[in-house]
């Protein structure tokens, strides 16, 4: 058996919409606004971002409400009950 360095724990696009809680087109959004992790690679199969990189950045950003959560009244923006 050969020694490796470790290699970091990296994402592509449907992993990092499940730590987000959305989905993989909301993601491709987001690779593309200021702030947001630059991706480690950029391969034919999709762009790798670095798990760390991306846990940082969301504990940075908390999700807002969407839409739906403030008509249903669980969330707690504009027009929510606040329940």
């Amino acid at each position: 058996m050969t020694d490796r360095t470790p290699f970091p724990e990296v994402w592509g696009k449907a992993e990092v919409a499940e730590h987000l809680g959305r989905s993989t087109a909301r993601v491709a959004q987001l690779a593309h606004e200021p702030g947001f992790p630059e991706p480690v690679a950029r391969l034919r199969a999709g762009w790798i971002w670095l798990a760390d990189d991306i846990r940082k950045w969301s504990a940075e950003h908390p999700r807002r409400p969407l839409a739906t959560d403030r008509q249903t009244g669980t969330g707690s923006g504009p027009g929510s009950t606040g329940t």
